[in-house]
């Protein structure tokens, strides 16, 4: 898959925001526990990416043709539905297969800036990874994401495509960016955000 810009996505962001009214779904529920502070979760996040600064992608074709790797992380989403942006962290787990060069996770315990949590899961489907990719304009793995996250008072249905690379040395981490859709009640928008992970 090529590569896509985040910036891009922000400005076709405002055309399709600009229609939409900006209510929440109302889900009834109340506040799941919070197991870390979106501080917390962005100060992991933030020491993963400097850990990471200087690996560069792992050319596809080195990778190995057998074997598993775990990876765990976070994610960071921003959620656009008409209203005040939505800022969301979550703990992020990866497995690579490369003997059938395919991607599984999933994101969990998901916090906004206000601190508030969220029930649900961000699922990875179909998942793949392209040996032959070139990491100057392709993405080395893909992938759907999706789920439904829920706090009191308001439902979040999220779709989108995930797109990431592999980094050395030891193709030890991984990370890229995530664009999908949202809907909340009658209203859509737009997520967008990113992710890192190591082994």
């Amino acid at each position: 898959m090529k590569r896509w810009r985040i910036d891009t996505l922000l400005g076709l962001g405002l055309v399709v925001l600009s229609a939409c009214g900006g209510s929440e779904e109302q889900s009834g529920l109340s506040d799941p526990p919070q197991s870390k502070s979106f501080s917390q979760l962005l100060t992991e996040e933030i020491a993963l990416s400097e850990s990471w600064s200087d690996g560069y992608f792992t050319d596809p074709a080195t990778l190995p043709n057998a074997g598993t790797a775990n990876y765990v992380g976070i994610v960071r989403i921003a959620v656009e539905t008409g209203g005040p942006e939505i800022q969301m962290a979550g703990d992020f787990a990866v497995t690579a297969n490369f003997q059938t060069t395919t991607v599984s996770g999933a994101a969990t315990g998901f916090v906004d800036q206000s601190d508030q949590s969220y029930v649900g899961v961000l699922s990875m489907a179909d998942g793949s990874i392209d040996r032959a990719a070139d990491t100057a304009v392709e993405y080395t793995f893909i992938a759907e994401i999706g789920g439904t996250l829920t706090r009191s008072g308001a439902i979040y249905d999220i779709t989108g495509l995930l797109g990431g690379d592999f980094l050395e040395p030891a193709y030890g981490a991984i990370d890229g960016v995530i664009s999908g859709t949202v809907t909340s009640g009658i209203d859509g928008g737009l997520v967008y955000g990113d992710f890192i992970a190591e082994q």
